[in-house]
């Protein structure tokens, strides 16, 4: 039972008061349709805080990060955010500000460490991802553990520079002669029908993997669910759930695929053992890759399908092919200007401009 007394206000909500070690008063007020012993399941939780000489601003961001990460993150998140926040807090954030204070921690401190890191050549990506994992934690503690703290994320704002010229960078667009090779290296594999699927649908790799036989439908594929590397998920959005035109030549590879399985149900690319795992394409893909002497992600085929589309499809159709909410993730992470596409963009732009000066020709000569 809580320590203090419970009391009712008038509009018919309980409230709770304790003090916690730092001196601070810390209050809780009963949610709508919150029953009066769940209620008094939550001050017994407080009291419980209240009584921990940690909850105070004395707390360095090492000690709230471990606690935030048993506690929530590891019960209310994926484990590929877990594995991103861990190796962000590793390498860049537990150095820097590991050893500090939460009250010590300033938004200047933030904004030089996401800085460094840009200027280091580190991704958009994992730029977001420090700031996150920073704020994350503080908003926990504020919310959660009701500390009397500030977010030193609150208002800040950086501009990331973005990395060009960085030896990571590729282009993501597979080119014809390099698509050949990849395929003729992986002719006849356990995952060849897999590969080719993804190239003409332009899938999530994690949405390949997760086909199963009974989505094969007579004009579509019906794609439902994913298979990551953490084992079998639910699709990225609302969006995802979408059904691909099934083409002749789709049709073909899937046929394929269908007279290699012992019988046509379950998983449509298994692993040993009939389950079908990420892990293993993902690893037999970049043998082959290697042995072809190509350089390619799984990911790439997804690309090189929004690359190639986007010249011939509607936008609005490209969007609900790659299964975005948005259609600015189509055009602004998809879509790539490559070689090819200037060259045709230049013959095109010829064929306009010599019919207008055909057309001013004969206007002079008559």
């Amino acid at each position: 039972m809580p320590k203090n007394r419970i009391s009712r206000a008038k509009d018919g909500r309980w409230h709770y008061a304790a003090k916690d070690c730092a001196g601070y008063v810390r209050q809780l007020a009963s949610k709508k349709g919150e029953l009066k012993s769940q209620f008094v399941r939550r001050c017994d939780q407080l009291d419980l805080l209240c009584a921990d000489p940690n909850i105070g601003s004395e707390m360095t961001y090492a000690e709230l990060y471990e606690r935030w990460k048993e506690d929530y993150q590891k019960v209310h998140c994926s484990q590929g955010d877990l594995d991103a926040c861990t190796y962000v807090y590793n390498e860049i954030l537990k150095p820097a500000i590991g050893h500090l204070r939460l009250s010590a921690i300033t938004r200047s401190m933030v904004y030089n460490i996401i800085s460094d890191a840009s200027q280091a050549g580190r991704r958009k990506s994992v730029l977001s991802k420090i700031r996150s994992t920073i704020s994350r934690p503080y908003n926990w503690a504020i919310n959660a553990l009701m500390m009397p703290i500030q977010n030193p994320v609150n208002g800040l704002r950086v501009k990331y520079r973005a990395v060009t010229d960085s030896a990571n960078s590729r282009e993501r667009v597979i080119s014809g002669d390099d698509v050949q090779t990849f395929f003729t290296a992986c002719a006849g594999s356990k995952y060849d029908c897999y590969f080719h699927v993804l190239y003409l649908t332009g899938l999530r790799p994690s949405e390949g993997a997760g086909l199963r036989v009974e989505d094969i439908r007579p004009d579509c594929l019906q794609i439902r669910r994913a298979v990551t590397r953490y084992g079998l998920g639910e699709l990225k959005n609302v969006s995802s759930r979408r059904d691909i035109p099934l083409t002749p030549e789709l049709r073909y590879w899937i046929n394929l695929q269908l007279s290699k399985l012992p019988d046509r149900s379950g998983w449509l690319f298994p692993a040993t053992g009939g389950v079908a795992s990420f892990n293993a394409i993902n690893c037999r893909a970049k043998a082959l890759a290697k042995k072809a002497g190509v350089q390619l992600s799984l990911y790439d085929f997804r690309h090189t399908f929004a690359t190639k589309m986007s010249a011939v499809l509607p936008l609005k159709t490209l969007q609900y092919l790659m299964g975005h909410s948005d259609i600015q993730t189509t055009m602004k992470y998809y879509v790539e200007v490559t070689e090819d596409a200037m060259k045709t963009a230049a013959s095109e732009m010829q064929k306009i401009f010599s019919a207008q000066s055909d057309t001013k020709s004969d206007t002079k000569a008559q």
